[in-house]
């Protein structure tokens, strides 16, 4: 979900390109140089679609009349001109002055021109379609004189108009109607909105439906203001000059390219923050160097063309396949869990044992805060009896002799994550052969919850109050916070690792919670190098039980070692895949001798990583080092493959 390099168009025109302007109606798009050239390109794919001398000067910017399916122009050469979908000219309207800048205002049908310390406003003519092809007045209806020098930059939103100046002043416009005609005034008026000329506007919307303005000038900074005008952020100054400024529309972001610079800054509106480094985006331009000059972007289509000293056009278009943020951390990172309730919490496990935590910012989607768990604590916690250490050290000599299974050497690398939603806790599996539990520091959810106590109280007696006050017929009474609801309160404090649970000889490469229905605590099944199937309660972490005979012969659940497992709420059944290219399903119980076999799944080529239950299908999935993916659906007590997909990836 990022923007990136769709396509570039190498050597686009002869002279510097000045403007770019999207045609939605058409998918196309259409630039325009120094030297009065018009030339049209598909959106889609860049292939050219037409050529025309518009002007005899350079073209200062373009606009769009949608409804009429109309290209506009102006020039310095004194003159806007009307191209229709054809390329035809429909209409020239003269003016006395060099136009700088133009905007179409759909709302009262108008045509928004920059001179020279004022805004002139052109109106459709009446029954447009007229024997001579003209669409507007020849001449200016009225003018609008805020600015004291040149308009640079015209934008227009729904009912307001936005204009911008090298005098440093940003003004608003509203419409409003008088006897039957729509006309434009001016509302609020930043006479000092930058220390030197605004060169850049625009106008952007959040997905909440707020709207913001967004300024650039020659004094290198950048602004976004409410519609009202009153500053909300400014990015700056920048160490070189500006050549470019827009609003990624598709993922409301702002880019910001410097001179001699190689990539955009990329600003969040929202925060205000640079979320640069985070951002695939950016990266691309880091190592392309593509040295854009300026950039224009689309509000219908989502795309954004930057021009490039070369007189290149180069299009960024949203790709859903590709990640909007880059998050990096200081070691290898393999298994990854998060939350569903707010706030969002994503947990990344590395091979060092550490657990980053990363919790997106409310004010910001690109932006995230981290906190490192550290395996030194969860470590401390490891509590084994004799039996279990010596079978543990009887397993690492297996290990390094090469007789036995697990992984090569003693690790502490993270194989596994589980986030349990039901008592918010963070299950770790490890290659040490422990399973570490996390858990919200307990003193400060206390102590929130006993704040949350009181507020309860005081909120029941104000309305004990005005119950009273009012009849209880009209009222009722009022439904108070409770505390199981304040999911986002008991998240308010760091994580503590609360225990490790030790039973393992080896590497734990396999987790299932089991929920339980009158308990918030589930059961926790674990396998892993060892081929043992455990079961935990999570409520003070004691094993309840592990499979052992006549479940399973010698307690070993299978044949080579376990990869990964998964249970069936529906079916009270759990499975678990294995190197020794089989997965097996058992029926679930508290007692590990009554862990029965129920079926085996067989017919993968190679080892099979990995395991799922799909309860809208009710078929068990699973996926193996051969390239394959089978779903697995029973009739009556067997189970046939109902889909076998074989293809060129890579399944773990």
């Amino acid at each position: 979900m990022a923007m990136v390099v769709s396509f570039s168009i190498p050597s686009a025109h002869s002279a510097t390109i000045c403007a770019v302007q999207f045609l939605p109606f058409k998918r196309e798009f259409v630039s325009a140089s120094e030297d009065g050239i018009l030339k049209f390109w598909e959106a889609d794919s860049g292939k050219p679609s037409g050529c025309l001398h518009a002007h005899l000067g350079l073209i200062t910017d373009l606009a769009v009349w949608s409804e009429n399916r109309m290209l506009l122009s102006a020039s310095v050469d004194n003159t806007i001109k009307l191209w229709n979908s054809v390329l035809e000219c429909h209409q020239i309207i003269q003016v006395e002055v060099p136009v700088y800048s133009l905007a179409w205002h759909c709302r009262t049908a108008q045509l928004l021109v920059g001179l020279e310390g004022k805004l002139m406003v052109f109106s459709e003519k009446e029954g447009s379609q007229l024997p001579t092809g003209q669409f507007l007045k020849d001449r200016a209806e009225y003018r609008l004189v805020e600015h004291s020098d040149i308009v640079a930059a015209i934008a227009s939103f729904e009912s307001r108009v936005y204009s911008a100046g090298f005098d440093s002043s940003l003004a608003a416009y509203e419409t409003y109607s008088e006897r039957g005609r729509e006309l434009i005034r001016c509302i609020a008026r930043k006479k000092a909105a930058h220390s030197c000329g605004i060169s850049f506007l625009d106008v952007g919307q959040d997905a909440t439906g707020n709207i913001w303005v967004l300024t650039g000038s020659y004094d290198r900074m950048v602004r976004v203001w409410s519609t009202d005008l009153h500053g909300l952020f400014s990015f700056g100054p920048h160490n070189h000059d500006l050549k470019g400024v827009c609003i990624s529309h598709r993922l409301n972001q702002v880019w910001v390219m410097q001179e001699s610079r190689p990539a955009a800054i990329i600003y969040d509106p929202k925060s205000g923050e640079n979320v640069s480094q985070a951002l695939v985006t950016h990266e691309e331009m880091q190592s392309k160097r593509m040295g854009i000059l300026s950039l224009f972007s689309s509000k219908e289509l989502g795309d954004i063309v930057g021009t490039t000293r070369k007189r290149d056009l180069v299009v960024w278009k949203y790709d859903k396949g590709v990640p909007i943020v880059i998050n990096t951390v200081e070691h290898a990172q393999s298994p990854l869990a998060y939350t569903c309730k707010v706030p969002i919490l994503i947990f990344s496990g590395g091979v060092d044992g550490d657990i980053v935590k990363w919790e997106k910012q409310q004010l910001s989607s690109l932006s995230f805060s981290t906190e490192t768990l550290w395996f030194s604590e969860a470590v401390s916690k490891v509590r084994m009896t004799e039996e279990e250490r010596f079978a543990r050290e009887e397993a690492r000599r297996n290990e390094k002799s090469g007789s036995g299974n697990g992984p090569a050497g003693h690790s502490v690398a993270l194989t596994r994550l589980a986030f349990v939603e039901s008592c918010d806790y963070l299950v770790a599996g490890c290659e040490d052969g422990n399973i570490y539990v996390w858990g919200f520091d307990e003193t400060h959810q206390k102590a929130h919850r006993e704040m949350m106590r009181m507020e309860q109280q005081s909120l029941q007696y104000r309305s004990a109050v005005n119950f009273m006050a009012v009849s209880t017929a009209m009222m009722g009474a009022p439904r108070t916070p409770s505390l199981e609801d304040d999911s986002a309160g008991n998240r308010v404090a760091g994580f503590d690792c609360l225990y490790a649970l030790c039973h393992h000889a080896s590497s734990i490469t396999a987790l299932a919670i089991i929920p339980q229905m009158a308990s918030k605590f589930p059961y926790l099944l674990t396998s892993g190098w060892d081929r043992r199937i455990v079961l935990w309660n999570l409520q003070g972490g004691k094993m309840v039980d592990y499979l052992r005979p006549p479940a399973a012969v010698q307690g070993k659940a299978a044949k080579d070692i376990v990869t990964d497992m998964a249970y069936s709420r529906e079916l009270k059944l759990f499975a678990y895949s294995s190197a020794d290219k089989k997965a097996y399903i058992r029926k679930f119980s508290k007692q590990g001798n009554e862990m029965l076999l129920v079926a085996e799944l067989s017919g993968h080529k190679s080892e099979v990583t990995t395991i799922a239950w799909n309860k809208f299908t009710m078929a068990w999935v699973t996926a193996s080092a051969d390239y394959s993916v089978a779903v697995w659906v029973s009739a009556s007590a067997d189970y046939s493959v109902a889909v076998w997909v074989s293809t060129q990836w890579q399944c773990g």
